[in-house]
């Protein structure tokens, strides 16, 4: 539960469940529109079952109260500090993860190589989940406790003394000391022993108290060993806190009371974030300060989320998600709990809880359990923990005795709790959840490369689609054609059919995975016991291995070859159409289903016409006699290239008017391209060129002559005259007034 800060106050029982239910919508709302809310918006997006009337007076009565205000002149308005808190305090209580969630962190957070990876990829995974800053704290070392001590003879006299603690933290201490073997694994057993599973002050008395167990000709080399060993367990505790995220604040700038820069100065105080997450620390559960509530002046203008985290013992340190007061609650409550404790059922290893190793079949399983029930049954044991350590038991052989549970389990899964979610707030009037079918899993593998384990993949699947390209001609286009393309794809293999298998025997299952496709390696570290999957080296995540592999095909069910298919192309096509064929892709793995073939068609362009849509133009070239005289001329039509086309289709005639100008156009209705979809064709436009003679001979170039005289166009006239009006002869006329 998130802890309230007004329990069973006086205020919240002023309240009526309506007046709650229109402040949780009014929260709700502003936190993701970012806009105040109106009356006549929550009645719209929220089945509130009143009139906007009724949420206008329960609105002024939620303002009376301080709970909600008016930042402007609007109709709308915004929660306060105060109504943040009641909002939170309503809360229900937080579920764990769904187990696609959980694995998916536990994928990312597996990659991680020491202690500073790990806090680093906390830090960046908190801020990019939350849009938000993430602060993390370094482990201390003084509250863990120490789960391994190790003496090491690296060359020699050479020893390396090693301390790991249950933050999977390494302290190491060179050592020059010469002794013996023997000695040496004495002193490591003697001190491992007084130390193992104790915090660092209880280890320190423990070593005060080591000299009455150690032979007396081992005390001095005894003493040198605790010496260095005091000197790492006494070592100052770590106080390093972690900051990442800080650009997200620029996205809320706007909403800080003054500027974001006290924020960003109280962010950059080591100091300050220690006290701040060090406050936070004393309580259980998941802490909520909201605006006016943080202690510290530069912060009063945000919430900050924080929890502690460490074993189911011990609290090492705490985590936190600063932003602004209008954060989303639910959400960034759920992702501060998720790191705050290890899942008590993660980090349970119900192999050994058994005693039997990941390997154990059914019937060893089966055995384990009744030998272990027999010792820990409440009736036979005595001790305080005996029910607790029988009821392990059963959970233990409950999920490892199912297959499919135990296939989980292995995966890192969590059996015997499915699911997540966040429980309804106020009381239970419901509306949260942590992801609504938000692929978890695809998010981590977006932003860090990596996905989720996914069980055994199936070797038959469906083949990839593929994507060709086609030339055509315009004439190929706009008529139509069935055309040859020559294809490099994957079909069948004619040898087994398919099967992968060259005798046709069934596949077999893997020895190396049991047939879950996977293999699952655990890493320990300040989370617990991380458990990550990746497929199968043997069976390549199959689950099953094909004895006798068709020599043809590899196992695959498929070969690659080069064929030609007959692609039939309709009319009115154009560049960027695609022509879709269905199954004529690659067959897939193991024989399964063929794709689908897109062939992507490119038109050439024409030498006589230009398409334009369904229209098509074209140029005649007139001699300047015919274009003064007039004329009929035949133009070639694109029919002619057409297969089968008549005479009367392949031609048209086109008449030029007398004193046609070049540049001059005409239209030819119902000669362009066929429509796609549709019937018809377009337009066929035909633009005349006017050709003036280059080369005259004497009699030509006397009679040009004589036309000229007597068309009186033997001087060139710039313009027209005034009498025709032109341009010029308007400018003339303008300046003699």
């Amino acid at each position: 539960m998130i802890p309230s800060a007004n329990p069973g106050g006086e205020e919240d029982a002023m309240l009526d469940r309506r007046k709650l239910t229109v402040l949780r919508a009014i929260v709700t709302d502003y936190v993701s529109s970012q806009e105040p809310v109106g009356s006549k918006a929550l009645v719209d997006r929220y089945r509130l079952g009143v009139s906007p009337a009724t949420v206008r007076n329960d609105m002024a009565a939620l303002e009376d109260e301080g709970y909600i205000t008016q930042p402007h002149t609007s109709a709308g308005r915004i929660p306060t500090d105060k109504g943040y808190r009641l909002f939170v305090d309503r809360l229900g209580e937080i579920k764990p993860l769904s187990g696609a969630e959980r694995r998916a962190i536990e994928t990312f957070m597996s990659g991680a190589l020491d202690i500073d990876d790990i806090v680093a990829r906390t830090v960046r995974l908190l801020a990019r989940l939350t849009h938000q800053v993430a602060i993390v704290q370094y482990p201390m070392v003084a509250t863990t406790t120490i789960r391994h001590v190790d003496l090491i003879r690296l060359t020699g006299e050479r020893l390396m003394l090693l301390v790991i603690n249950a933050t999977g933290r390494v302290e190491q201490h060179p050592l020059d000391l010469d002794i013996d073997d023997a000695t040496l694994e004495d002193i490591r057993r003697t001190i491992a022993a007084a130390v193992t599973d104790r915090r660092p002050a209880e280890a320190i008395t423990a070593l005060g108290d080591l000299d009455a167990t150690i032979r007396p000709e081992q005390r001095p080399v005894a003493q040198v060993v605790v010496a260095a060993l005091l000197e790492l367990l006494g070592s100052p505790p770590s106080t390093r806190v972690v900051v990442g995220g800080v650009p997200n604040l620029a996205r809320f700038a706007s909403e800080f009371e003054t500027t974001v820069g006290p924020v960003l100065e109280a962010l950059e105080e080591q100091v300050v974030l220690l006290k701040l997450l060090r406050e936070a620390a004393t309580s259980d559960d998941v802490t909520v300060r909201i605006g006016q509530e943080n202690p510290y002046e530069g912060l009063q203008s945000t919430s900050m989320v924080a929890a502690t985290y460490g074993s189911h013992e011990d609290v090492w340190a705490t985590l936190g998600i600063v932003g602004p007061t209008r954060m989303d609650y639910p959400s960034h409550a759920m992702w501060a709990d998720t790191w705050s404790r290890d899942d008590e059922d993660m980090s349970k290893d119900y192999y050994e809880i058994l005693g039997v190793g990941r390997d154990a079949d059914a019937e060893a399983i089966k055995k384990a359990y009744r030998k272990r029930a027999m010792k820990v049954h409440p009736d036979v044991a005595q001790t305080p923990d005996a029910a607790e350590k029988f009821k392990e038991l059963n959970e233990a052989y409950e999920v490892l005795k199912d297959p499919q549970k135990r296939a989980m389990y292995d995966r890192g899964g969590d059996p015997l709790h499915a699911g997540g979610g966040m429980g309804g707030g106020f009381g239970g009037m419901g509306g949260f959840t942590t992801s609504g079918g938000f692929d978890f899993t695809d998010l981590i593998g977006s932003m860090f490369g990596q996905a989720g384990s996914r069980g055994p993949r199936s070797r038959v699947r469906k083949g990839q689609d593929a994507l060709v390209g086609m030339h055509l001609s315009l004439a190929e286009a706009a008529f139509g054609t069935t055309k040859p393309l020559r294809v490099e794809t994957a079909v069948l293999c004619p040898r087994c059919s398919g099967s992968g298998s060259a005798s046709g025997a069934d596949p077999v299952t893997c020895r190396t995975c049991h047939g879950s496709g996977e293999v699952t390696h655990i890493q320990r570290s300040f989370l617990g016991d991380i458990r990550t999957s990746s497929p199968c080296p043997t069976c390549r995540g199959y689950g099953t291995v094909i004895p006798d592999p068709c020599p043809e095909c590899s196992g695959e069910g498929r070969v690659a070859v080069k064929r030609t298919l007959n692609v039939k192309v309709p009319a009115g096509v154009d560049t960027g159409n695609r022509i879709h064929l269905a199954s004529q892709g690659e067959v897939g793995p193991g024989g399964g289903p063929a794709g689908d073939l897109y062939v992507e068609l490119v038109v050439d362009p024409h030498e006589d016409f230009t398409r334009r849509g369904v229209d098509l133009e074209t140029v005649v070239r007139v001699p300047m006699t015919a274009a003064a005289l007039g004329t009929t001329v035949k133009v070639p039509t694109l029919d002619a290239e057409r297969e089968g086309a008549t005479e009367e289709e392949s031609w048209v005639d086109v008449d030029i008017d007398p004193g046609t100008q070049s540049g001059s156009r005409t239209v030819v209705r119902g000669r362009g391209v066929p429509k796609l979809r549709g019937s018809g064709r377009g337009d066929l436009s035909v633009t005349f060129l006017v050709q003036t003679p280059g080369r005259l001979d004497p009699q030509q170039r006397e009679l040009l002559h004589q036309l000229a005289e007597l068309r009186g166009e033997t001087e060139v006239q710039l313009g027209s005259d005034r009498d025709h009006g032109g341009f010029f002869g308007r400018v003339r006329d303008a300046f003699k007034g």
